[in-house]
């Protein structure tokens, strides 16, 4: 398993459940050439209380919020990448 497949499983078991918005997943993109790419997921929640949507931020970008069962899908270079919630 590469570093980039597991980074991509931290990030969607880190952020799973937090408020966000975004199509509905459909499937894994390719990044492109010497690019990587990172997955933000928000799964469905039993607790309204996570219907809260932070702001997202990747490696200082804004990239938006989740809505329940969203995606963002953020293209990234390679090799450490910070991700940041914070209040919208």
């Amino acid at each position: 398993m590469n570093r980039r497949s597991i980074g991509l499983g931290l990030c969607t078991l880190l952020l799973a459940g937090c408020a966000a918005h975004g199509d509905l997943f459909q499937s894994l993109q390719p990044p492109a050439a010497g690019q990587a790419v990172v997955y933000i997921l928000r799964t469905q929640h039993v607790s309204r209380s996570m219907d809260l949507a932070p702001g997202i931020h990747v490696n200082g970008m804004d990239v938006g919020a989740l809505k329940l069962d969203g995606y963002i899908r953020v293209p990234v270079e390679p090799g450490p990448t910070e991700i940041r919630l914070t209040n919208r």
